[in-house]
């Protein structure tokens, strides 16, 4: 044997002996305290439902989740968060995925950055966590228009989360591109990806009976040509629907896992009663379905009504069916066929006897499937097979930990130990859990969704913050999740870790350090530009002979204007009313502001209603009680402005079709139409100022016009830290550090402070503009602490 061969041996040997403790490592990495074996050489089956467990290959699994949305948090503190959610005890990520951050221009897709989702669940795994995807297309989650891209609504007859063809096909090309990037991040390719979820809580929504098998596996764009909007592009993992109480039993579908989002204790039982309704077979549709048949050998104890097509197109009985005579030949299959069949079964009913739905015993449909419609028969376009979900496994999918905050209302609180209550009774019940939500993070920009249902009521910016006690707690925080907005623990995160750490029976990794918080000297803004005096830098207006809504603007490659604000201008020549339709909130004048809130609503977030200046002197104010305003006598021309803000499209409810906002038809000055309109876009984005920065800003005056932009310098000595933006004396308005857009402030509260992260800082001189609505205060202040106001603790 050469000598170097012998040489070489202890090396080979060192070097197996270290591969064998690296292997060892990296499979107890996979661990998970116990929860999942050390196995996944070799990957099989994935995440499974059966009985009522889940299994992970051969394995029972638990699944202890907690929702961080990558968007809503700096891209530099992703793996922050993520370690505390599992030094917290907790083994499963669950995250949105928002179409209309993803797709802001219709084809134009952007997952980099702070979007980068690939690069965020893949740091989930390499953490040591499972992922639940909730990819949509629709996803709520208080963004605008629950995450649905706003030229959607370009359409004027566009029905949202309908099988509408201008929504699927819009879909479609979204699925396509995203499905790519997720495919590979699935169990069964390596991935950590473990469940998906199909929608979001569509039950309590539920226009459309198509809606949701499209969603998991047909294309309605083209029928005789199905393909599938979530299987057929590769989804190969368990799929799941999540719905609240109210939409629980006309949410789910066949073959998907029915989950629960809830708050209280009480609420789990819906859950279970549900299973137990479906197990037996004795769950109803919308509509009683029963009816008396004319034929008498029908067994009176029939339960449930069902049709089904054969293979030939015609009416056949369910095996295990009471038998029932026709009387009729069987329709053609072919067109026309449906109608023949519907006389055939006129007066008869097919029912499924009670023995075989009490042996959870479900009948199978043919190849067209349940008839849905015909002459003489209601559409049992809801009903439940018997035995559809069968014996599963529990799964709150949304624990609420907390409440979000609406401008203008009270800080929304739910006290530590009612959570660990309600979190104990759930897993002793023998349910799985996801903490909705465990890290909020904040609304940056312009994303924050609202609601509308007797009055319009816009989300605040944070979307999860608190103020401390002391270095390590805070008590409560918005949306009052488990870690505050800066990623800070609370009262809620120590007890759970201790609960979550006595389930799993083995030590949990030690919580990282927090983030260091400091308080900037306060910055007094130098200069200052009225937004009339911004015009001319700005892109050349759209000229229309009348209003046109933010999203059907001729503006972003013709995708029009999704957030922001929106001028309109226009000329007039004499006194009168003027009235319109605004959404969300207007100010408009003659060199002094007017706000238009939305006719029927806005009383929360329109609380200065219609405000009318003419030469800076009010002349009166509307709100959404009194809906004209006098214009008062005028010589000549003058100019009338009207500036528009979208404070957020609705995220829930019935009404997201009618979303469009700025100026919404025409706008009336003594119930005649106004016409020959400039209309400025103000979306604000990411260079939106350097279009007049250098020269053009002026000292602050004593009397600024506004609205107006604020400029002024923070200076970091050192390593940047994280901080809280205080606007003590200024109104409303939106504020931006060295370009990146911090969100809305408004002295309605409850929300007085901003989060201005730490890495969006330089050592240095960083900029700070205002925009600034109303009025200005003297200082920009910052603390260590964030200021919700005054609290209200939620039952």
């Amino acid at each position: 044997m050469p000598t170097w061969s012998a040489r070489r041996r202890p090396g080979r040997t060192l070097g197996l002996l270290l591969l064998v403790i690296l292997s060892f490592l990296v499979l107890r990495r996979w661990s998970w305290r116990g929860l999942v074996p050390t196995w996944l050489r070799h990957r099989h089956s994935g995440l499974q439902a059966k009985g009522q467990n889940f299994m992970l290959e051969d394995s029972t699994f638990w699944i202890f989740g907690g929702s961080i949305h990558y968007f809503r948090v700096p891209r530099e503190y992703w793996r922050d968060r993520l370690l505390k959610l599992r030094a917290c005890g907790l083994n499963t990520l669950t995250t949105y995925v928002p179409w209309n951050l993803h797709e802001p221009e219709r084809g134009k897709f952007d997952f980099s950055g702070n979007l980068d989702l690939e690069a965020f669940v893949l740091l989930a795994a390499e953490v040591g966590l499972w992922v639940i995807l909730r990819p949509g297309p629709y996803v709520c989650s208080e963004l605008d228009l629950g995450g649905l891209p706003s030229w959607l609504l370009q359409d004027s007859g566009m029905r949202l989360r309908t099988t509408y063809k201008g929504f699927t096909d819009a879909v479609d090309l979204y699925f396509d591109h995203l499905m790519s990037r997720v495919v590979p991040l699935q169990y069964r390719y390596g991935g950590p990806v473990i469940a998906v979820q199909v929608e979001n809580e569509y039950g309590s929504y539920n226009r459309d009976p198509a809606y949701m098998p499209y969603v998991k596996r047909e294309r309605q764009a083209d029928l005789s040509d199905p393909s599938q909007a979530l299987e057929d592009r590769g989804i190969v993992e368990l799929l799941l629907t999540s719905d609240n109480k109210d939409g629980l039993s006309k949410g789910v579908m066949d073959g998907v896992l029915a989950t629960i989002n809830l708050q209280s204790q009480s609420e789990l039982q819906l859950l279970v009663t549900y299973l137990l309704s479906v197990q037996r077979g004795c769950l109803m549709g919308e509509e009683d379905l029963r009816y008396r048949a004319s034929d008498t050998s029908i067994s009176p104890n029939a339960s449930l009504v069902l049709w089904r097509f054969c293979e030939r197109g015609c009416a056949e009985l369910v095996p295990g069916v009471i038998s029932v005579s026709l009387g009729q030949s069987c329709a053609k299959s072919g067109s026309g066929s449906n109608t023949r069949l519907w006389t055939v079964l006129r007066g008869i009913v097919v029912a499924v006897s009670e023995a075989r739905c009490a042996a959870g015993k479900g009948p199978e449909v043919g190849g067209a499937g349940l008839l849905r419609k015909g002459p003489h028969l209601p559409q049992p376009a809801n009903i439940c097979f018997c035995g559809a979900q069968s014996v599963q496994p529990k799964m709150v999918m949304e624990y609420w930990t907390g409440w979000f905050d609406s401008w203008g209302g009270p800080h929304n609180i739910l006290d530590s130990s009612e959570v660990l209550k309600t979190v104990s009774a759930i897993v002793d019940a023998g349910s799985s859990i996801n903490l909705y939500m465990f890290h909020g993070g904040t609304n940056f920009g312009f994303m924050n969704g609202a609601l509308h249902f007797q009055d319009y009521k816009s989300d605040v910016t944070s979307y999860g913050k608190c103020p401390q006690l002391g270095p390590f707690l805070c008590t409560q925080l918005y949306y009052d999740a488990v870690l505050t907005e800066a990623g800070d623990y609370t009262a809620k995160y120590v007890k759970l870790r201790e609960f979550f750490g006595s389930v799993s029976g083995a030590p949990l990794p030690l919580p990282p350090d927090l983030l260091p918080k400091t308080a900037y000297e306060a910055v007094k803004p130098v200069f200052c530009l009225s937004l009339w005096d911004v015009l001319p830098y700005l892109e050349e207006p759209v000229s229309s002979e009348k209003p046109v809504n933010m999203e059907n603007l001729p503006i972003n490659d013709g995708n029009g204007q999704s957030f922001g604000y929106t001028l309109y201008e226009t000329t007039i020549t004499s006194s009168g009313i003027l009235s319109g339709l605004v959404r969300d909130r207007g100010q408009a004048g003659a060199y002094g502001s007017l706000c238009l809130p939305q006719p029927m609503g806005c009383v929360l977030v329109c609380l200065l209603a219609w405000q009318v200046f003419v030469n800076t002197v009010s002349v009166g104010f509307l709100d959404y009680k009194r809906k004209e305003v006098a214009i008062p006598l005028i010589q000549g021309f003058i100019l009338l402005r009207i500036l528009v803000e979208n404070c957020g499209r609705v995220n829930y409810g019935d009404n997201i079709n009618d979303q469009r906002k700025g100026l919404i038809g025409d706008l009336y000055l003594n119930d005649s139409p106004l016409r020959g309109f400039k209309i400025y876009s103000l979306e604000m984005k990411k260079g939106f100022f350097k279009s007049f920065l250098g020269d053009k800003w002026n000292p602050v005056p004593d009397v600024p016009t506004f609205p107006a932009f604020f400029l002024g310098v923070l200076s970091v000595p050192l390593s940047p830290y994280d901080t809280f933006m205080k606007l003590e004396g200024w109104e409303k308005g939106v504020v931006f550090v060295n370009g990146q857009n911090l969100g809305r402030y408004w002295n309605v509260g409850p929300q007085e402070t901003l989060y201005l992260p730490g890495v969006w800082l330089a050592e240095g001189i960083n900029q700070v503009i205002v925009f600034e609505e109303k009025m200005a205060g003297p200082m920009i202040q910052f603390t260590e602490t964030p200021h919700l106001g005054r609290r209200q603790y939620v039952d």
